[in-house]
């Protein structure tokens, strides 16, 4: 599937605020069923604009446009590895946390329980922040990229994208099991 023509785009890397949103709704009028849609085609329109609302997934269709071949493994920066155990040590945190929640039954033991899981709160909110400011920098870079056709910058983005997407899910799954062990 091509999403940028399923969507009515050039394929390009770097979108303008809402030109995303803005076709996708446009090709959701005639796509649907009930417009005269055929078959399958509000899925694709569904479908791409999902694609290309990724960053990283996004670069991924506009390499394969271009007929780079994309591997699984490259380098990516040193930075990664220090985030990559950030991220692993708030996780890891946070999965404590609930454990202990589970075996604190005293008032006292609650206040204290829950007195840490707001601090949890704040550091795992600070690394969701950290990782969405790591995205718009990368992603600051697509038109660069595109402009100079660099593929090895764009696989570089890639695989920083790819730790940043796997990060964020992480942080805000982990971030939801906080709220619910607060209240």
């Amino acid at each position: 599937m091509n999403a940028w023509e399923a969507l009515g785009l050039k394929p390009r890397l770097a979108l303008a605020d809402g030109e995303l949103e803005e076709k996708f709704r446009e090709r959701m009028k005639g796509a649907h069923p009930d417009a005269g849609g055929g078959e399958g085609e509000f899925e694709a329109v569904q479908q791409a604009r999902d694609l290309l609302a990724d960053p990283g997934r996004r670069l991924e269709a506009w390499l394969k446009a271009r007929g780079v071949e994309i591997s699984h493994s490259g380098a990516v920066p040193p930075e990664v590895g220090e985030m990559f155990m950030r991220v692993g040590t708030a996780t890891s945190g946070v999965d404590q946390w609930l454990e202990k929640g589970k075996a604190t039954s005293s008032g006292l033991g609650k206040a204290l329980w829950q007195k840490e899981g707001f601090q949890l709160k704040e550091s795992v909110e600070q690394l969701i922040g950290e990782v969405e400011e790591w995205e718009e920098r990368v992603t600051s870079r697509f038109a660069l990229i595109e402009e100079q056709g660099d593929n090895e910058a764009a696989l570089l983005a890639r695989g920083e994208l790819g730790f940043l997407r796997k990060w964020k899910a992480e942080l805000r799954g982990r971030y939801g099991k906080l709220w619910e062990g607060l209240v």
